[in-house]
């Protein structure tokens, strides 16, 4: 009995270290989504969601660049409080207060010293120890994810949003089992093709125009993903035959 539960233990220690190592990396590379027929599917579902397509409602997150414009960049405000929840935070007063009164001038002190480049120009601004990692430990009480989008809000370009639909997509892995999602992007921006992925993030931005061309790389990307495992769901135009077959197909 005691030997069972000893190999049981072990087991399921190498079984955890295995889920972290592949959640280390993109299964479904971002650019998959802005190639081939996926292209066609990407413009789509920009538009549908921004609103672009005649007589169709935007989604509420459509709203999250205007609400985030109306705040100083370098000083979290009710703004960015209202722009989360436009991706579906939950009102959190207690958390909310807290950001807004008690810590945030010592985040706005790190704030002021993150640039407002974006990642595929400066991904090292995201390395442990640098002012945007430091932010990141300061924000923990709020969450992964509130911190990641509130953060997203202040520097869209730089930042990547931490959602559960475009993690699972993109690694196969819940968000609890992903160490770092900021080190998937850094690493994929330095890479030697790095360039024609944004470039043809920024050619289907261009396409479909409008509010689409207020968006960063990063924010086209999670738009697009999201669109393509679960926002088309909310959709009247965006066909089943399309969004349910796998990435590419």
């Amino acid at each position: 009995m005691h030997s069972g539960r000893q190999v049981i233990g072990l087991a399921g220690s190498k079984g955890r270290k295995d889920i972290v190592k592949r959640c280390e990396k993109f299964e479904i590379d971002p650019s998959q989504y802005f190639e081939g027929v996926e292209r066609d599917r990407a413009v789509k579902s920009l538009a549908t969601y921004l609103g672009e397509e005649q007589g169709q409602a935007s989604y509420t997150g459509a709203k999250f660049e205007d609400l985030i414009s109306r705040s100083d960049p370098d000083l979290f405000t009710p703004w960015d409080v209202l722009a989360v929840q436009a991706l579906s935070i939950p009102a959190q007063p207690a958390k909310m207060s807290w950001l807004l009164n008690d810590v945030n001038a010592q985040a706005s002190a790190l704030l002021r010293q993150i640039p407002k480049l974006a990642i595929a120009d400066a991904p090292d601004l995201l390395a442990e120890g640098e002012a945007a990692d430091r932010l990141w430990h300061l924000l923990r009480p709020l969450g992964v994810v509130t911190r990641s989008k509130i953060l997203s809000a202040k520097r869209p370009s730089l930042i990547p949003i931490k959602d559960s639909v475009v993690v699972k997509a993109m690694t196969g892995c819940a968000i609890s089992q992903l160490s770092n999602w900021w080190e998937l992007w850094v690493t994929r921006s330095k890479r030697v093709d790095a360039p024609a992925l944004f470039d043809s993030v920024r050619s289907v931005r261009s396409e479909v125009g409008g509010d689409a061309l207020v968006l960063s790389e990063l924010r086209t990307v999670d738009i697009v993903v999201w669109m393509r495992h679960h926002g088309w769901t909310f959709s009247s135009v965006l066909k089943n035959s399309e969004y349910e077959s796998p990435v590419g197909a």
